[in-house]
């Protein structure tokens, strides 16, 4: 199960059941310790993350889809509240980790992970819609968009 969400496991596990011993089986995973962590922003589906130590931030953003194209992987911040209550905020350049050139964080449980969108499309983005272009001709969710006019 390891590495599975809790709604992965459930229908994996119905699935199994189906095969040879129940009828429209209904599996409802609920996780008693570990707590989850969250990874928002652009990243591929974001969202709530069962939590479970030596969990590694690359870990975590894989979980999450990895990096969109328009996420911008040099400033990547990990949210933490440390037991004295304080808020820390750790920004870490996910392409440094991936080249191995940065020490890989533990992730924590409460963690939120945000990974914010880079300039350059936060400009375009803006660009766009200063001169009309919305709806459904928006940029900014991908790069690729057409705009037709």
């Amino acid at each position: 199960v390891r590495g599975l969400t809790e709604r992965e496991l459930e229908q994996k596990l119905e699935g199994l059941l189906g095969e040879k011993y129940l009828q429209s089986p209904h599996v409802t995973i609920f996780i008693k310790e570990g707590g989850y962590f969250y990874v928002v922003g652009e990243v591929g589906e974001g969202g709530r993350f069962p939590y479970r130590p030596g969990i590694t931030l690359q870990q975590a953003v894989a979980m999450a889809g990895g990096i969109s194209d328009v996420g911008k992987a040099s400033m990547v911040q990990i949210k933490r509240v440390n037991e004295d209550g304080g808020v820390e905020i750790i920004t870490v350049n996910h392409n440094e980790l991936r080249a191995g050139k940065a020490v890989d964080p533990m992730i924590r449980k409460d963690d939120i992970i945000y990974v914010p969108q880079s300039y350059f499309w936060s400009l375009a983005r803006a660009f766009f819609f200063s001169i009309g272009v919305g709806g459904r001709h928006s940029v900014g969710i991908n790069p690729t968009t057409v705009i037709e006019r």
